[in-house]
């Protein structure tokens, strides 16, 4: 994954790929999509859900586990291969998920936490679902964001080296 990431971004997309989403160049056109990563809606629902339990996060990661066990199966499967399949099974479950929102939103406070998780993920909703029209585009980022912890954290460490010599054993730690 973190390969084809590499191949079709520059290192300023890469370094975005921290955050919420993810900028990657179209193959075919070259142009840049946002793509957000279903893990991080995935991730909100779960925090409520690990606070207060209730019917409506656990219907939300139900559903969201659907969409998992998809991308499980088709995991190996080439990029052609992986959008068919896309096509044909995630995206009635991503539809469904969509109404289902939009159903439970209506009958919420707009001022309550599952409301405001609702929200964020409906209004990413196109750079959520963008893997269910693109083949080699991965459900979520989780495996090159923790590639790329082990740089971020030392980077992070070795911010305050006290004198020249430890500034250089950092140096020589960052080059491993």
């Amino acid at each position: 994954m973190l390969r084809y990431y590499r191949q079709c971004c520059n290192a300023a997309t890469l370094q975005h790929s921290r955050c919420l989403c993810l900028l990657y160049c179209c193959p075919r056109n070259g142009a840049r999509n946002r793509s957000s990563l279903l893990a991080h809606a995935w991730r909100n629902f779960y925090d409520l859900h690990s606070t207060r339990p209730t019917l409506l996060t656990t219907e939300a990661l139900r559903r969201i586990g659907e969409l998992y066990a998809v991308e499980e199966f088709i995991r190996d499967k080439s990029p052609d291969e992986r959008r068919a399949a896309r096509q044909l099974q995630a995206k009635p479950l991503l539809d469904d998920l969509k109404r289902w929102l939009h159903a439970m939103l209506a009958t919420l406070s707009g001022k309550s936490d599952t409301a405001a998780v609702i929200l964020y993920a409906l209004k990413l909703w196109p750079a959520l679902t963008r893997n269910a029209d693109d083949g080699p585009i991965e459900i979520d980022n989780s495996a090159a964001e923790r590639a790329l912890h082990g740089a971020a954290l030392k980077r992070r460490n070795f911010l305050f080296a006290s004198a020249d010599s430890g500034g250089e054993r950092c140096r020589n730690a960052w080059a491993d």
